[in-house]
């Protein structure tokens, strides 16, 4: 996941145990580049975790900003709905339109009324049509943002305390989440954070929180792909019995 910053290598763990019989790792560059001297020093995971969760902090949302955000969320939900309603009928009438036009043509030229030339010309513009008419579709899914937005704002209200409380996988998933090029150089881990986490980032410095959804809005109907896990509410966790 990390790359040294000065070689470009990768950082790998190494589990050592002192001689009180104390167990603990730290993470250095493979220095698999032969032709590079690599003089990047080690680092203690536990140095790692500490810059990891200050980093989280820049996008840590209280649960009063979550419940805005996720109300906002609902409020834009139901003005699509109604809105998106009308749009989603046209769009299918015009759809049923492409489809009986496909099967004339196929007619037309089953009857030998139009030439091969010509009915693959205009087969391949009402397919193109019809594809163009699917994706409009697909994008006025209101759920297609809604719940990636909402996992979104959870998530960046859970994970500093999934990062502290998490197993190793779980504290792998979290920082693969948020960061993107991470480099370790001089003992400093450097993130880049993650497109939509630099929309949560934003909302320390600007007020208009409706902005913020429909910037997070944007981002997950252009990327649809881009997953949000799902972290367990700290608050359902039963304590373990002493």
């Amino acid at each position: 996941m990390i790359r040294c910053g000065s070689c470009g290598c990768s950082i790998t763990a190494e589990k050592k145990v002192n001689r009180y019989g104390s167990h603990y790792a730290y993470y250095h560059c493979t220095r698999k580049k032969r032709q590079i001297a690599c003089s990047e020093k080690c680092v203690e995971e536990g140095q790692l975790e500490e810059q990891v969760l200050t980093f989280l902090h820049t996008i840590y949302l209280d649960q009063q900003e979550v419940d805005r955000f996720l109300a906002i969320i609902e409020e834009e939900r139901a003005k699509e709905g109604v809105a998106g309603d009308a749009v989603k009928q046209a769009l299918e009438r015009t759809l049923e339109r492409c489809a009986r036009d496909l099967d004339n043509l196929t007619k037309l030229r089953y009857r030998d009324l139009i030439s091969d030339e010509e009915f693959v010309r205009q087969r391949s513009g009402l397919t193109q049509e019809q594809l163009k008419l699917d994706q409009r579709l697909q994008r006025l899914s209101t759920e297609q943002w809604i719940e990636p937005s909402r996992n979104l704002f959870l998530f960046s209200n859970r994970a500093v305390f999934w990062l502290t409380h998490g197993t190793a996988s779980e504290k792998r998933l979290i920082l693969s989440t948020v960061g993107s090029n991470l480099t370790l150089k001089a003992k400093k881990l450097n993130i880049s954070a993650a497109k939509p986490f630099l929309t949560v980032q934003q909302h320390h410095s600007v007020c208009n929180w409706s902005a913020i959804v429909n910037d997070v809005r944007t981002f997950f109907r252009t990327e649809p792909g881009f997953v949000i896990p799902v972290l367990p509410d700290p608050s359902l966790i039963q304590p373990i019995a002493a």
